[in-house]
């Protein structure tokens, strides 16, 4: 901000750091007349002019990436204040961009820039992760990664942060969200998107009522859940919640014996039914496991099942006749399709790898 440091000091100004709110226009270029000329609006009034059209002289939530923060946005609330002599915005919210090895930039937008985009202004090549063709890319993504990976992936760093974004990174949150999906098949006779959701922000799952060292362990993963989100949309640190939630209630399943056929206590399958309503509940503030998983486009999942039941029953049979075989050749060869054999206690579960 020193004058004649970084460009030729503009004599035309009374202070270095002063920016312009109108400026006069170039031939050919739009224009409009003023009192100082035909010129047109400076690139941070444009901003104020239509929030205080939209939104009045104050409002409560003014959002953008990192790199708006100096100077668009500082210059923005300088000139909305002096204008009008009220708070502009009362909370400012920036989001980190998403990186790729040496290259920065955010979805979105309709040019490549090039410039300094990190906070700390570390001089790095950036440049537009989607740009014009943004919709394009994502769309591209789409096909590769279901939504909600993507979601997952988005929210498992804090809104503030950087974003490394690589195809390993995507695919391992795939991985990880391969464990819920499980989850959700291990609770037998339980669907479990047909849980009970409420759109409201009160809690719906009572956790009230036999106290237990389970239900004791559900009120903390609520309360610390609830915490992060309250500390700057903390999403990472609750996603970090979920993880602990599910490894819990899959050992919570194995220690009841709960996928395994037989008599089981009502107790037990009660306090599972209202972890995994919980878990929805939590995730569903997310916007993550709202509905079923879809099966990628083309897929005949009805088929698919039937086939792998065959598959799956002549396996066990040749298990039980110790051919192993021909066991052994029907897993690896699944293996080679992506398709992962689960021998659970009472029945072998698949899945696509």
């Amino acid at each position: 901000m020193m004058a004649g440091t970084r460009v030729e000091a503009n004599q035309r100004k009374r202070h270095p750091a002063d920016f312009a709110l109108w400026k006069k226009s170039k031939p050919g270029e739009p224009a409009w007349d003023s009192p100082w000329g035909a010129g047109r609006p400076g690139w941070h009034i444009e901003c104020s002019a239509m929030s205080m059209k939209l939104l009045g002289e104050s409002f409560d939530i003014h959002g953008g990436g990192l790199d708006l923060m100096f100077p668009h946005h500082e210059n923005e609330l300088a000139q909305s204040e002096s204008c009008t002599g009220e708070p502009f915005a009362r909370y400012w919210m920036h989001n980190g961009l998403m990186q790729t090895g040496s290259s920065a930039g955010k979805v979105g937008g309709g040019h490549d820039r090039q410039g300094d985009i990190s906070v700390d202004q570390k001089s790095q090549e950036a440049n537009k992760l989607a740009g014009s063709k943004g919709a394009a890319s994502v769309k591209e993504l789409f096909k590769e990664h279901a939504p909600e990976t993507v979601r997952f992936f988005l929210l498992s760093t804090h809104y503030r942060s950087p974003i490394e974004l690589s195809e390993e990174s995507i695919a391992e949150t795939g991985k990880s969200l391969g464990g819920f999906y499980r989850l959700f098949e291990r609770i037998t006779g339980r669907d479990f998107h047909s849980l009970p959701t409420s759109e409201s922000r009160e809690q719906n799952v009572s956790l009230e009522g036999e106290p237990s060292e389970f239900h004791t362990e559900l009120k903390e993963f609520r309360g610390r859940f609830l915490d992060s989100m309250n500390d700057d949309f903390n999403t990472g640190a609750a996603i970090g919640v979920l993880f602990e939630m599910r490894k819990r209630s899959n050992g919570f399943i194995s220690q009841q014996k709960l996928d395994v056929d037989g008599p089981k206590e009502e107790s037990s399958q009660a306090a599972l039914t209202t972890a995994m309503a919980l878990l929805k509940e939590l995730s569903n503030l997310l916007g993550v496991f709202w509905t079923a998983v879809v099966k990628p486009d083309g897929v005949d999942d009805e088929f698919a099942a039937e086939l792998m039941t065959l598959l799956i029953d002549i396996r066990a049979k040749a298990r039980s006749s110790k051919n192993f075989v021909v066991a052994d050749k029907i897993r690896d060869g699944l293996t080679e399709l992506n398709v992962v054999l689960e021998d659970r206690p009472d029945q072998t579960g698949w899945r696509r790898g």
